[in-house]
């Protein structure tokens, strides 16, 4: 024998599904429109935290660009300037340091810009970040340039007593790119 139960006589709280679906179906479409129909949210930053952000960024590829340049100046060395407009922006006396300065200097002309196209992505409409650096082109008096604004420093050579075992020589560079004029 089997028994029906109307829903509206049922003490168990039974509720059909379509009903439940019809629920979400509707609050769903509703939270989607008033989420549609606000307005944009307006980028607001802090010119001094997009001023930090920067500075950090910069300093960051300053150190990458400086390693990246004197590795790969390690790998392939110059000793002997070719007959091209960079051969002849390198001085035949100091060629070996005057190209790492050229790599360094192009390692960071093309890090900086990647920075400034990421800063440009995330700053808000209060900021602007504009990061200079002359650009080298492919004549020798720009590539002269490129490498006079170029400085490297290096500390004293260490007493041989305070000397590595394994014969390894240590030496601290520090760049700073010079502002064009």
């Amino acid at each position: 024998m089997t028994r029906t139960i109307s829903l509206a006589s049922d003490q168990r709280a039974r509720i059909p599904f379509a009903v439940i679906a019809a629920l979400l179906l509707v609050s769903s479409g509703t939270v989607l429109f008033l989420l549609e129909s606000r307005d944009e949210p307006k980028k607001t930053k802090d010119p001094a935290e997009s001023a930090t952000e920067t500075r950090s960024a910069v300093k960051s590829a300053m150190k990458m660009a400086a390693r990246e340049s004197l590795e790969k100046a390690g790998e392939k060395p110059v000793t002997k300037t070719a007959d091209t407009p960079a051969g002849q922006a390198i001085s035949d006396s100091n060629t070996f340091e005057e190209y790492v300065k050229l790599r360094y200097y192009l390692n960071l002309q093309r890090r900086l810009e990647r920075i400034e196209r990421q800063q440009s992505r995330i700053r808000g409409e209060n900021v602007t970040v504009e990061i200079a650096l002359p650009s080298a082109r492919y004549e020798e008096d720009s590539i002269d340039e490129a490498i006079g604004r170029i400085e490297i420093d290096r500390e004293d050579k260490p007493n041989p007593d305070d000397s590595p075992t394994d014969g390894t020589a240590v030496e601290y560079v520090e760049q700073t790119p010079g502002r064009s004029r």
